[in-house]
């Protein structure tokens, strides 16, 4: 209705200013009008002007669209070629996630279900002194986390709410995650206790997305926090060693930053598992040259991944164990600066601007593999697709990008739509982020309940920034295992920016391509 109104003002604009100049030119030239110059100057002329307008907004509107890469006219003819790319996959050990919602990926999603939303927190207040909706972890106390900040002499810069409070949670997460790799390590490769020798322990790479917004003395205290608690000793009583542990930081500049930088490690993910599996063919052919390889899988490779934990106690040169890896995110935006501030930007949500944000804290963590294998959760991801118009322009409508990129790519991966068994999602409240999901879940999954199958972190969890992307994925995974089927993650914090992963298990994959029954 009110794109129909700005069309009929913007035509009844033309059509006068048209016969208002008209009609001042023929009383100042005193000319006498025919019924031809009526017809010409008082309709034909405002309906040209109308087309010409009508035209240009089109020419326009198609030169900021996004332009296709100049190779792709030749990508048919090198198809042939060119190898196949492998996919962009994840080999997902385990989860850690903190949220106002739960302690854990499980108690987030049943509270999810709920449909919650988040409270009104009586320690944040707008400008009239009103108290404000937000989504804080009610366990964290702040003036406890900044006075054993000052007693640990953390700089000044460091003391900010908003960074004590995630650094906390990135804690928190940490030390779970750091549980979840030491059981695995000991379950596939030291079954008769924690091995004494630092080089029998796999490296521990470690990736902290922390907000590019804090102050450079926050974030190395996060990265300090971080290294403490991946060096404790962890549930099972072991330490891993401080040699075998790899930290880096990575700053987040915007929405798109974690979900890039996860694409980034899917698709190394997926060309190492090409290696593997070719380096397995070569060796079995060496061994055996009569032997044809089976025409539905591929040779299991990383012999030293199976190597048993006796034979490396026993051995003086042990083999580099397959490397470990966890991405962890943090961030809060529960304080009452950040309020103020939302709120003098108008983009707090309040009664006058139901479309703002909430604030909100979250940490998530990833336990990856380096290569896939049975028995783990394996994430594949789509290409990002781009939406034609921000999400956060003004009556932004929602995007077919989203089910696009879902259908793609279960058709690439052979897997059913009827299979996946929940749908989870970043999104939030805000423009045409929960159409977009909505249009997606009734595109490609309308036989999910949508409100006990279809979860959309954003609604409960408020805004949590850095930790949004690896919370849903958190979450999907957490889903999928429990399930025992594949999962849909969408990925729709960035205004521009379209995600799309399936989680599921190792086995529901078809074969075309899998990967070694490697123990790490």
């Amino acid at each position: 209705m009110s794109r129909l109104l700005k069309s009929g003002l913007i035509i009844a604009l033309v059509f006068g200013v048209v016969w208002l100049a008209v009609i001042i030119w023929w009383q100042e030239t005193r000319a006498l009008p025919t019924a031809v110059d009526i017809g010409m100057f008082l309709f034909a002329l405002p309906l040209a002007l109308l087309c010409l307008g009508w035209l240009g907004l089109r020419v326009a509107r198609a030169a900021r669209a996004p332009k296709p890469e100049a190779s792709a006219p030749a990508a048919p003819a090198e198809a042939a070629a060119a190898p196949a790319v492998p996919p962009a996959r994840l080999a997902v050990l385990g989860v850690a996630a903190r949220t106002a919602a739960g302690a854990s990926a499980a108690a987030i999603r049943a509270e999810l279900a709920q449909q919650s939303r988040p409270g009104l927190d009586p320690q944040l207040k707008d400008v009239r002194g009103f108290p404000v909706f937000a989504a804080r972890v009610s366990t964290l106390d702040t003036a406890a986390l900044r006075e054993q900040a000052r007693a640990a002499d953390a700089p000044a810069a460091a003391l900010e709410d908003e960074p004590l409070r995630a650094t906390a949670l990135l804690r928190a997460v940490l030390e779970d995650a750091r549980d979840r790799a030491v059981d695995h390590l000991l379950v596939t490769a030291m079954p008769d206790g924690p091995d004494e020798r630092e080089n029998a322990w796999p490296m521990l790479h470690v990736d902290l997305m922390l907000p590019g917004a804090w102050p450079a003395a926050a974030r190395e205290r996060a990265m300090q926090v971080a290294g403490a608690a991946l060096r404790g000793v962890a549930a099972p009583g072991a330490a891993w060693p401080a040699s075998r542990v790899a930290l880096v930081a990575h700053e987040v500049a915007d929405d798109g930053a974690v979900p890039a930088h996860l694409h980034v490690l899917a698709t190394r993910t997926g060309e190492m598992e090409s290696q593997a599996n070719a380096a397995a063919r070569a060796n079995a052919s060496a061994e055996n040259p009569s032997a044809a390889a089976p025409s539905g899988k591929d040779i299991p490779a990383a012999p030293a991944a199976r190597s048993a934990a006796p034979a490396r106690r026993g051995a003086t040169d042990l083999p580099e164990p397959p490397p470990l890896r966890i991405v962890a995110a943090a961030d809060s935006y529960v304080s009452q600066g950040r309020a103020s501030a939302w709120q003098g930007q108008r983009r707090l949500m309040t009664a006058e601007q139901p479309q703002g944000l909430v604030p909100g804290e979250a940490a998530a963590a990833l336990l990856l593999a380096a290569v896939p294998a049975p028995g783990q959760r394996i994430a594949v991801f789509a290409p990002y697709a781009r939406r034609a118009v921000s999400a956060d322009a003004r009556g932004a409508a929602a995007d077919p990008a989203l089910p696009g990129l879902a259908q793609a790519l279960l058709q690439e991966h052979g897997l059913a739509a009827d299979s996946l068994a929940a749908l989870v999602s970043d999104a939030d409240h805000r423009g045409s982020r929960p159409i977009e999901t909505l249009q997606l879940a009734a595109a490609v999954t309308p036989h999910l309940d949508p409100n006990q199958d279809c979860l959309a972190a954003g609604n409960r969890c408020g805004h949590v920034g850095a930790a949004a992307a690896l919370l849903a994925l958190a979450l999907a995974a957490d889903a999928s295992e429990e399930l025992d089927a594949p999962v849909l993650a969408a990925l729709t914090q960035d205004p521009w920016l379209r995600g799309i992963a399936v989680v599921a298990g190792f086995e529901s994959y078809p074969p075309t391509n899998p990967s070694p029954p490697s123990k790490t």
